[in-house]
């Protein structure tokens, strides 16, 4: 019986170790031992503080260890491995290590506070990450990855670097191997991706266009794909996170169709709101249909917005925290309400208000009225 008892309770958390595990492997290989480091102190921050809550008899979740430890896994994902720092020259003490145990800190205290309050529209995890993103672009910059040969290994913020140029690069895995642990320096996609998308330019550049910016300023999409570029820990490889996301519709923690409608919501959307084809000095033209313009096409409107869904958290927040249950309806046409609203928001929010942040706002805009949404139009 208590055995039973035990799976029971374990058996939700251990189906979604798998989606969570993959994605930190290709973090920790891309960016070395850094991301345990980061993972250790989320994790030490959360259970510090539900060990105080404790002790004063107020901490009422039922939630385990493993649970936390998932919770902590998961806002790993969304922070670059370099904020594991004993305050080295050129990176802040300020944005370091304090900022990963202050994230644990906030993800037990809003646990604590959501159950004590029962509010049901709000996620801890989400929440964390909304506060998170408070403290500006340092806990999201990085432009550091290790080269191939190095995996697993080097030491992220080794003084020995070298750059890449985005222009000339090569794909992380073909990449030509350097002397010594060497860290490359690369700059990311996603800069470049949120200033053009916002409508913002580098003093001193010419006009940009869609064409240009994928020719010239974008990294190989390879990288992207199936190799490492510099940006968050969970956003390394789109294959780890595909793959954790299907193993995790093959245990039924996840419905195939939620992602699948999200993911397809958000691309149309994507092809249909006004997006910018030219952003100069002194204008922007943006265009509904973007992909009709005769100096974009769809071959070349589709590829951006490939790089826009790999390089934001939109694919992230897709696989790992709208799709799993506690955050989505239950009710079958609930959840595919909650999917197309999502997908829809997420394009919304990543085009027009932030880049960086677009997809965990729309997950706790939609997640607000999730409660409406189940109670009617839930079967």
């Amino acid at each position: 019986m208590n055995r039973l008892r035990i799976e029971k309770r374990w058996l939700p958390d251990l189906r979604l170790g798998p989606g969570i595990f993959l994605p930190l492997l290709a973090g920790l290989a891309a960016y070395g031992w850094r991301v345990a480091c980061a993972l250790l102190l989320v994790y030490a921050g959360a259970y510090l503080t539900r060990l105080v809550l404790n002790r004063l008899r107020t901490f009422t979740s039922e939630q385990g260890r493993l649970h936390l430890l998932l919770r902590c896994g998961l806002i790993t994902l969304f922070l670059p491995a370099t904020l594991a720092d004993a305050d080295r020259a050129g990176f802040s003490a300020s944005a370091g290590w304090p900022a990963l145990l202050s994230a644990g800190v906030l993800v037990s205290l809003l646990t604590w506070l959501i159950s004590r309050l029962g509010w049901a529209r709000c996620d801890a995890t989400v929440l964390t990450l909304l506060l998170l993103a408070l403290a500006g672009p340092r806990l999201i910059e990085t432009n550091r990855v290790l080269q191939a040969e190095d995996a697993f290994t080097a030491d992220l913020l080794d003084p020995h670097t070298a750059v890449r140029p985005t222009s000339t690069a090569e794909p992380w895995l073909s990449a030509a191997p350097r002397e010594g642990p060497v860290v490359w320096i690369v700059e990311p996609a996603s800069q470049r991706l949120a200033m053009f998308v916002e409508g913002r330019l580098l003093p001193g550049r010419p006009a940009q266009t869609i064409t240009r910016l994928v020719s010239d300023d974008l990294p190989p999409l390879e990288d992207l794909v199936i190799g490492a570029h510099p940006g968050r820990v969970g956003q390394t490889s789109a294959i780890a996170l595909l793959v954790g996301g299907l193993f995790m519709v093959y245990r039924g923690v996840v419905a195939f169709r939620l992602p699948v409608i999200m993911l397809t919501a958000c691309v149309s959307a994507m092809l249909v709101l006004p997006m910018p084809v030219l952003v100069g000095h002194n204008e922007i033209i943006r265009k509904w249909l973007f992909v009709t313009d005769p100096s974009v096409g769809w071959a070349m409107g589709v590829t951006l917005i490939n790089y826009i869904i790999t390089a934001s958290p939109i694919l992230l927040t897709t696989l790992l925290l709208a799709t799993i249950p506690g955050i989505r309806p239950t009710g079958g046409r609930a959840a595919k309400l909650f999917a197309l609203a999502f997908g829809i928001c997420a394009a919304v929010a990543t085009i027009n208000i932030s880049f960086h942040y677009g997809a965990l706002i729309a997950l706790a805009l939609v997640q607000f009225f999730t409660p409406s949404i189940e109670r009617y139009f839930a079967r």
